[in-house]
């Protein structure tokens, strides 16, 4: 057995002690700095992944990436534990960090570059998608308090696929990705209903009239409220006047995020977050149907383009 196959087979141990079945993903980097995620037997496409896959299935998925040559220094295997799972994925932690985290929590440390890892840290409770999304983005708000970023707030949408060890890194000229540590050896667990009360109770509440009469944006916003500006003019300005509703803090927030540059997943998770812990969609598929409703209408509002009539 290769180093990067032992690497691999002590990666499932951590992985399965803690979660039945896992989805895996697998990316190619095209030459120009971008991902192509496949299937194994495709010879290209788009986003694709093969889900709830137990040991013996992700044991021979990964022998077939190993025979036709998927470990080369071009392609990448992600994975990421099946929802709703009691794991949540903090990316792009200095050393230091990953060390302290270790020490303290049940975590999986993974090392994907030199100076720069992932760590999959376990809750007291299976979470949802969503939830997943609302405790990573609060550990990320943590993290990145003092001003220095310390874990990436790109990376905090719900189902985050990670770096899977053994494989090999293609951004950083094929290093292999190494599960770093003792799996899991710290004591805590993370509080997921204090992470998610303590994320609400910092975040504005844009249901509540005050809210609305300041015009401020929607509570789910990962970068805090922002004020409308009156002096926006031009494409994609928002009109300064009170919101009349949390639907339109919604519109606003999802306005001033894709203006920010924050990605499509983070605006519509973050939304259909606010949505489903506000009442106004009572399941997942629901929350996520408006929020992507409403970030579609907002990147229309932001590029100019006029509303499609019924």
């Amino acid at each position: 057995m290769s180093k990067d196959q032992s690497t691999f087979t002590q990666a499932l141990d951590a992985a399965f002690a803690v979660s039945a079945t896992i989805d895996l993903a697998f990316s190619r980097d095209d030459g120009d700095g971008d991902r192509i995620w496949l299937r194994p037997d495709a010879a290209g496409g788009r986003w694709a992944r093969l889900g709830n896959l137990d040991r013996a299935g992700v044991q021979a998925v990964a022998g077939e990436a190993w025979a036709r040559n998927l470990g080369a220094e071009r392609w990448g295997v992600h994975w990421r534990p099946v929802a709703p799972a009691a794991l949540v994925l903090l990316d792009d932690l200095d050393d230091d960090d990953a060390d302290a985290i270790a020490s303290r929590y049940k975590a999986l440390i993974v090392s994907t570059s030199a100076g720069s890892n992932q760590a999959w840290l376990a809750c007291d409770r299976p979470l949802t998608r969503l939830e997943q999304h609302a405790v990573q983005s609060e550990l990320v708000h943590r993290l990145n308090a003092s001003g220095r970023r310390r874990a990436d707030p790109g990376a905090c949408a719900g189902g985050q696929f990670g770096r899977l060890p053994g494989f090999r890194h293609p951004g950083h000229a094929g290093q292999v990705v190494d599960a770093v540590g003792r799996p899991w050896a710290g004591a805590g667990l993370l509080d997921a209903a204090a992470l998610i009360l303590s994320r609400e109770t910092r975040l504005v509440d844009a249901s509540s009239p005050a809210a609305a009469v300041r015009g401020r944006a929607s509570p789910c916003s990962p970068r805090g409220p922002r004020a409308p500006r009156s002096g926006d003019r031009g494409k994609g300005a928002i009109p300064a006047r009170p919101l009349a509703s949390a639907s339109e803090a919604d519109f606003r927030f999802a306005c001033n995020a894709i203006r920010g540059g924050d990605n499509a997943e983070s605006i519509i998770s973050a939304l259909a977050t606010s949505a489903l812990s506000r009442g106004k969609r009572r399941t997942e598929d629901d929350a996520r149907g408006y929020a992507t409703r409403t970030y579609n209408a907002a990147g229309r509002a932001v590029r100019g383009q006029p509303e499609p009539q019924p």
